[in-house]
């Protein structure tokens, strides 16, 4: 008996475990959320983005951290009139497909520097 209720602990722990990994890789934009924010934080370096692509549902309430790594960068998103070097806050209340953009010039290719906000 005492063995099998180790076996039956060990089964639970080995499946938690792989639950835990499975969530984490399946949340690669960091998403949490507080007090009703959803929090996003995405990778700036030259000349990229990391993640390009966000979703979001029309409505949410949004906060995206911008997490410099070689120089400042920052974040644009016109359409819902946003700016700012670490990090803005919106509600996603437009349905559709948005680029967001670098707010500080990083080089050559900083034009180029983009990334696509898409609100279901």
């Amino acid at each position: 008996m005492k063995k099998i209720n180790i076996i039956i602990v060990s089964l639970i722990l080995v499946g938690l475990v792989v639950g835990f990994f499975i969530f984490e890789k399946g949340n690669t934009t960091g998403n949490t959320i507080n007090n009703g924010i959803k929090e996003i934080t995405i990778k700036a370096s030259r000349f990229q983005y990391s993640p390009e692509v966000i979703t979001l549902n029309k409505g949410d309430k949004v906060k995206i951290n911008v997490e410099n790594l070689d120089t400042l960068h920052g974040i644009r998103i016109p359409e819902f009139n946003v700016k700012g070097e670490t990090g803005v806050e919106f509600i996603a209340d437009k349905s559709g497909e948005f680029d967001f953009y670098c707010t500080v010039y990083c080089g050559d290719k900083h034009k180029e520097m983009k990334g696509k906000l898409i609100v279901k």
